[in-house]
């Protein structure tokens, strides 16, 4: 009898650790400084050295912007400086990449006067702009190619406009990429070019467009995110024409434009294997996704959180060394999709954190209460502080400077 009550205990034991271990995810997250712009959807980020800028968008009533705002990323807080507006027409689902020390910001839509059938005066964009942080100034660059004929028609889309692309670029190659989305009357698309400021492109304008030399593996897909870790882009995530995307592809460039596609494992569980049992649960669209190197060992990691799906509010951390995905803290601060988030550093500018900002419910609602300007911190690797959660203090003073 004490044999088999031992025994018992024994099993109850690892029972609750089991599901103690299940249970707790580590992460803290801390509310940070609002942004301080109008509250709006589906903005557009970029990162030039310790500054992000965040902007154009969709807010409340269907408005369109063309402002930015400055955030500094060591400081933790956003800047007064005037950031001078886009100077392409208001738009939202734009992309944005960087090449040294300048962002291309493109692509995008604007939607009608009117939710009618016709939804007239849309637009499915395919122009690209330079910003100049020196200079503060914007300049137009060559048309995105596209699918068909690169000086067609933004409504028609036959000029390759589009919107909930992805875009990317590295630190030490001179290109920038740009792909998949979904354009007029719902096409979905897969193919994939780069950009190099050099050159003429067919609009007259700088920089040159090419198409990379291999082709995307998976299906086309639109409201997928991107992270960048050791010299590769992880495409994941996002909507395929009928359903929910589950392909995990990996993208390393060959410093001329090109590069090569790897599929990794894909978002669901395989037979026999206990490690991936929740991948269901990371699929989804309009998320974000942003690198820590702020956890215990010192590896970066890319994340993803946010967004709308079945598990939206669960975060996932992933290792490309293992290709493997492990789950996290979840969010605080509601549902959200669209909004934008970077990487933030401590004080003494060693580590990164994440960060997620201005998003909301609803995508493309002419009435839409939902939008927020909340901006929440991301600490990985330690437990949740939820005295944090709602402070309106400096964030990570306490513990993480």
């Amino acid at each position: 009898m004490r044999t088999f009550s031992l025994l018992v205990l024994c099993l109850m034991g690892l029972f609750f650790v089991a599901c103690d271990d299940d249970d707790t995810r580590l992460g803290d997250w801390a509310k940070g400084s609002a942004f301080p712009g109008e509250p709006r959807n589906q903005a557009v980020c970029f990162v030039i050295g310790d500054y992000a800028y965040v902007g154009l968008g969709i807010g409340v009533n269907g408005a369109e912007y063309n402002n930015f705002y400055k955030f500094d990323r060591k400081k933790g807080t956003w800047l007064t400086d005037t950031v001078a507006r886009f100077k392409g027409e208001p738009r939202h689902a734009a992309v944005a990449f960087v090449i040294d020390g300048k962002a291309y910001v493109g692509l995008g839509y604007r939607v009608g006067k009117a939710y009618t059938e016709t939804n007239e005066n849309k637009r499915f964009f395919y122009d690209f702009w330079e910003y100049d942080p020196e200079k503060n100034a914007w300049e137009e660059v060559a048309n995105y190619p596209g699918h068909d004929n690169p000086l067609g028609d933004y409504v028609t889309n036959d000029g390759g406009g589009r919107r909930d692309a992805i875009a990317f670029s590295f630190p030490d190659d001179k290109y920038g990429y740009v792909g998949l989305g979904r354009g007029y009357n719902d096409m979905v698309y897969k193919e994939f070019y780069s950009f190099t400021p050099t050159g003429t492109g067919e609009n007259g304008k700088k920089g040159t467009w090419k198409e990379v030399g291999v082709a995307y593996p998976g299906e086309g897909r639109y409201g997928a995110t991107v992270f960048v870790v050791d010299g590769s882009a992880y495409i994941c995530l996002g909507s395929t024409s009928g359903s929910v995307a589950v392909e995990n592809i990996k993208f390393t460039p060959d410093g001329k434009g090109g590069g090569t596609f790897e599929m990794m494992q894909a978002l669901r569980e395989k037979p026999d294997n206990r490690q991936d049992r929740d991948y269901d649960r990371i699929p989804r669209n309009y998320a974000v996704s942003f690198v820590s190197d702020a956890g215990k060992d010192g590896q970066a990691y890319g994340y993803v959180a946010t967004g709308s799906g079945n598990s939206n509010l669960t975060v996932w951390r992933y290792d490309h060394t293992r290709d493997r995905w492990h789950q996290m803290e979840d969010i605080v601060g509601g549902n959200v999709a669209g909004a934008v988030a970077f990487s933030v550093y401590n004080k003494l500018g060693t580590q990164q954190f994440g960060m997620y900002t201005t998003g909301g419910g609803g995508l493309d609602q002419v009435l839409n209460a939902n939008v927020t300007t909340d901006s929440w911190w991301f600490y990985p690797d330690i437990k949740e502080w939820r005295g944090n959660d709602y402070s309106t203090t400096e964030v990570g003073r306490y513990r993480y400077e």
